[in-house]
């Protein structure tokens, strides 16, 4: 480890992680960062769009109504990096979305569609807070 807490590049190539971990942590190359909050992220569909947060219903069949819920600030890795008004902010949008019904057969639906539109790829391996 650095003296600023991150990783060094000697870590990366002992763990083998991938050649651009560092920049993914700092935000420089964050996918999630990157991408906005677009309606629909490739994974699912955007169920709620907050002040905190975005929160997407997965077209992965691990659950039904299975819901991620992605930070929407500043770049962060952990939410321990969150200050308190944003933890707070951020915590209780997941509870609200975590409060809401099983998702409408409608819903349903329009996730098996916007399946059939395009592929849906595998899960990524970014580093940023979601719930």
């Amino acid at each position: 480890m650095t003296n600023e807490g991150r990783p060094s590049r000697t870590v990366n190539a002992d763990l083998g992680w991938p050649d651009d971990w560092i920049a993914r942590v700092s935000g420089e190359a964050c996918s999630m960062c990157a991408v906005g909050r677009p309606d629909d992220d490739g994974y699912g569909l955007r169920i709620l769009k907050a002040r905190y947060s975005d929160a997407y219903l997965q077209r992965a069949r691990v659950l039904t109504g299975y819901t991620k819920v992605i930070w929407r600030g500043r770049h962060v890795v952990e939410p321990t990096e969150l200050r308190d008004e944003e933890a707070a902010g951020y915590w209780r949008e997941v509870l609200l979305v975590a409060q809401a019904p099983a998702p409408l057969p409608a819903a349903e639906d329009e996730l098996r569609d916007a399946r059939q539109r395009r592929a849906t790829p595998a899960h990524s391996p970014d580093a940023a807070v979601h719930a």
